[in-house]
């Protein structure tokens, strides 16, 4: 696969049997967009990363335990999506270097149990999506320090008490759904 050098789109949904990705995937150097909604991956390869034109991330998958810090590198990435990674217990600091996400849906992560306090690097970061994260106990005050996010949902995120008074930070802020 690491010969399709023109490949801006790879499309793997619903490949159920689909467990890793190889090596190779890394040489897709125009791809803008990987889809790998509802796949079995367990783990992404550190090649991962570089995927320099890599706009949008599509994962969901629900045995998916981990990001490898490579993740940091998508320099272009505006679009991640991780919704319904059950297995997703906690996302890598490097997740800052993340510097044009503007979204990042997390819906359904339910053993996601904290944010690292780089997820307050992501200036460009717009909507934050963290429904029904039932483990979710508490929000770093990092939160406060995203500048440009309008949109913040909790809603169903039964483990959280209560709100960090960084979130006063969020001046953009135009929608919190509790």
């Amino acid at each position: 696969i690491g010969e399709l050098g023109a490949l801006t789109e790879l499309h793997l949904y619903g490949c159920w049997k689909l467990a890793e990705l190889p090596a190779t995937i890394g040489k897709l150097g125009a791809l803008q967009l990987l889809n790998l909604r509802a796949c079995s991956l367990f783990a992404l390869p550190e090649a991962i990363g570089e995927l320099g034109a890599l706009m949008q991330l599509n994962l969901s998958c629900t045995s998916l335990a981990a990001l490898p810090a490579a993740i940091g590198e998508l320099k272009a990435l505006t679009t991640l999506d991780l919704r319904s990674c059950d297995s997703l217990a906690a996302l890598p600091d490097a997740i800052g270097g993340l510097k044009a996400l503007t979204e990042l849906d997390l819906n359904g992560c339910a053993s996601l149990t904290k944010l690292p306090p780089a997820i307050g690097e992501l200036g460009a970061l717009t909507v934050l999506y963290l429904m029904e994260c039932s483990s979710l106990a508490e929000l770093p005050d990092a939160i406060g320090e995203l500048g440009a996010l309008t949109d913040l949902i909790l809603q169903s995120c039964s483990s959280l008490v209560t709100l960090p008074a960084a979130i006063g930070g969020l001046k953009a802020l135009t929608t919190l759904n509790l």
